[in-house]
């Protein structure tokens, strides 16, 4: 025998908090890169954020001090974009 089912209904959620606006100003230069930037991504957290470009280089950086802390060379092409794990592992 079949069971009829009903129109499917959402689980109840709890209200959501807005979300904070986003910023309206600039709060820091990262200066390092010789050419165009092609990628910017930041870990979950938003403490860190590594950048990619047209001079082969990856750079991690710490975002809110401005923070050069290190770079990644010797790639043969441009790098057109990079990924941060969920969990800041690799």
């Amino acid at each position: 025998m079949r069971q009829k089912y009903g129109p499917a209904l959402p689980p109840e959620q709890p209200e959501e908090e807005l979300p904070e606006p986003l910023p309206t100003q600039e709060t820091a230069y990262l200066q390092g890169h010789d050419g165009p930037i092609l990628a910017v991504r930041f870990n979950r957290t938003g403490t860190y954020c590594l950048t990619c470009g047209k001079d082969r280089t990856l750079r991690l950086w710490n975002p809110h001090r401005g923070v050069h802390i290190k770079s990644y060379a010797g790639h043969g092409y441009d790098v057109r974009d990079v990924c941060v794990s969920s969990d800041n592992s690799k």
